[in-house]
């Protein structure tokens, strides 16, 4: 551990015109009680009968400090001549520890004085001006100007647009349109604009909060118009949404007041009123008539409940007759069929719908052409008449004596037999049906 020492020094030289004195001077070391202001005075003759004195101070100091820079000494000459007396002061510093003893020499009447530095930290450098830089520095306070900075917290005001910058050490108001003026209120605008705060109303209809929008001049209202009463049931045949005066509402249509047909049911026997609260009723409404969609049924209400009654068996529908289920049926029997028989066709009712059935191939038609006595008409299997050859053999006897027998050869063609009991064909006398 290092003590505390008490630096006794005293420096002291005289210049003379003519010629000087050296003084020495000692400084006494290790003491253990710290001692300051104490100042000593010498004095000296030339040979031209000038004389000089020396003042010299002393200084405390604790060599255990780390923060401590040594002793301040300060020298003050006097010296009066023959021919006058002048002054002058010298101001020195010197720093560092002292461990021992030393001796200073100068020339000249000088007094040397060790004092305290002018700041010990950066807390006692304060030039109250808030943009500068506060600094100690080897002992010296040191103000720096600030650039480029934002002045101190306690300068700026929030919500002016602006902001305040250090510029070269001098606080400068600057344009902020991000520091907006916020005035809490709902239906107000905070802006901005080129460093100029305004609050401005709010758009008509902006959301100011549950169940509130802006009236377009600055003030929240329950509604503007009333689609704007969403807390309300929305607005229908039989109740209304309101806004008057800034306030949410409804009117209730009439009790027994139909509404419309998008909210009726057609054909359930029943129509959809308002009951005058707001809400509906059904009443029975025999009018509106249940429709199955089936021609051969008899549609109607009773006392509000549908009801549906088949039509009598064999009435005209759309497809033929009705069968007295309610359906409609071609037929019930061949009769209510369109359409007549022919020699290949008879039209028939199997399970309700008409047809027809055709007679088998080659059912023999009556009554044979008489001008090709060796063809014959029969049935082709389809309901339709085809003629096709008689069998070979098939009489197709034309009454004429003086041909002979008459027969089909089987390709349609009729073949006539010699004259009956004649030598030659032009004995026969057909006028006599004789030979002759």
């Amino acid at each position: 551990m290092l003590r505390m020492a008490r630096v006794s020094l005293v420096l002291s030289w005289s210049l003379h015109a003519c010629g000087g004195d050296v003084t020495e001077a000692v400084i006494p070391m290790g003491s253990s009680d710290a001692t300051s202001g104490v100042t000593t005075t010498t004095t000296d003759e030339g040979s031209d009968g000038s004389t000089s004195t020396t003042r010299g101070s002393e200084t405390t100091f604790d060599p255990t400090d780390d923060s401590s820079e040594g002793p301040t000494t300060t020298h003050v000459d006097t010296s009066t001549g023959s021919d006058g007396t002048g002054t002058g002061t010298d101001t020195g510093t010197d720093t560092g520890t002292d461990t021992g003893t030393g001796t200073g020499t100068g020339t000249d009447e000088s007094s040397s004085t060790v004092g305290e530095p002018d700041c010990p930290d950066d807390l006692e450098c304060d030039d109250a001006l808030p943009c500068t830089s506060d600094t100690c520095e080897l002992g010296e306070c040191v103000f720096t100007p600030q650039d480029g900075v934002a002045a101190p917290s306690e300068l700026q005001s929030e919500g002016d647009c602006a902001v305040l910058l250090c510029t070269a050490g001098e606080v400068v108001p600057t344009d902020d349109d991000d520091d907006l003026p916020v005035d809490g209120d709902a239906c107000t605008d905070d802006v901005c604009v080129a460093g100029n705060p305004s609050n401005p109303p709010s758009s008509l209809g902006t959301d100011c909060g549950v169940g509130g929008v802006c009236d377009g001049a600055g003030a929240c209202l329950e509604c503007v118009v009333p689609s704007d009463c969403t807390a309300l049931p929305p607005t229908s045949d039989c109740a209304v949404r309101t806004c008057t005066d800034g306030v949410c509402g409804q009117t209730f249509t009439a009790a027994d007041v139909p509404v419309g047909d998008l909210l009726q049911t057609t054909g359930d026997c029943q129509r959809v009123v308002c009951d005058g609260s707001g809400g509906t009723d059904e009443v029975d409404d025999d009018l509106d008539v249940f429709d199955d969609g089936l021609e051969c049924t008899e549609d109607t209400c009773d006392a509000g409940v549908p009801d549906t009654t088949p039509l009598a068996p064999g009435d005209i529908c759309s497809a033929g007759v009705c069968d007295g289920d309610g359906g409609c049926l071609g037929c019930i029997d061949a009769g209510d069929c369109s359409g007549s028989n022919t020699d290949c066709q008879t039209i028939a009712c199997e399970m309700g719908v008409c047809g027809v059935d055709n007679a088998p191939d080659g059912t023999p038609v009556p009554s044979d052409p008489q001008d090709m006595p060796c063809m014959m008409r029969e049935c082709d299997g389809s309901g339709q008449v085809q003629v096709v050859p008689a069998a070979e053999g098939t009489d197709c006897e034309d009454d004429v004596f003086c041909n002979g027998a008459d027969s089909c050869d089987g390709a349609g063609v009729c073949d006539h037999g010699p004259p009956p009991g004649c030598l030659l064909p032009q004995t026969c006398d057909e006028d006599s049906d004789m030979c002759v």
